[in-house]
């Protein structure tokens, strides 16, 4: 597979293409959580937050493409609220990141981070911040080896079947 690979801004007519890569970056956090519950509404839900991304200016998609076929994409945004130079707020974010399996490991995802960051920077955001599923081993090597470390840790209550009430899992 020596295909040379593109990073371009998404346009409207993506929108398909960046969804489905979407989904299968969730659909890879499910498989490698057994915890991880896929939400209900979740093609809708994508639908409407693509859209919100093409429809915000500090909002931004990059797709890889190999010839005419899209193997990545990344999305960046400076949520409504944040201030630059407020270092370790959340609101400079790197909110998704996924690369075809078959196509890791050769730059691409690097080469969409950097295109994200460097949007990140224009709007005044030196600091971003990146969610990382507990769970997803490669990703959190991967992004610390571009330099991000643990800032905070989100923990969730698992209200689920055999939960202790009051969210003590101990079983």
């Amino acid at each position: 597979m020596g295909e040379a690979f593109e990073i371009r801004a998404a346009a409207r007519s993506d929108r398909r293409e960046v969804a489905e890569m979407w989904r299968a970056l969730i659909a890879h956090h499910g498989a490698l959580d057994p915890t991880y519950v896929l939400p209900a509404g979740l093609e809708g839900a994508l639908h409407d937050q693509v859209e919100r991304a093409f429809d915000r200016a500090d909002c931004g998609i990059w797709l890889a493409a190999a010839g005419d076929r899209a193997i990545g994409f990344a999305l960046a945004e400076v949520e409504p609220g944040a201030r630059a130079g407020d270092p370790g707020a959340a609101g400079s974010w790197v909110h998704e990141l996924w690369v075809d399996p078959q196509w890791r490991r050769r730059g691409v995802a690097s080469a969409l981070v950097d295109r994200a960051l460097d949007f990140l920077r224009e709007r005044g955001r030196a600091a971003p911040n990146v969610r990382v599923e507990a769970a997803n081993t490669a990703a959190l090597r991967f992004w610390r080896a571009r330099g991000f470390r643990e800032h905070s840790h989100v923990l969730t209550l698992d209200d689920g079947p055999g939960a202790v009430p009051g969210g003590a899992n101990t079983g």
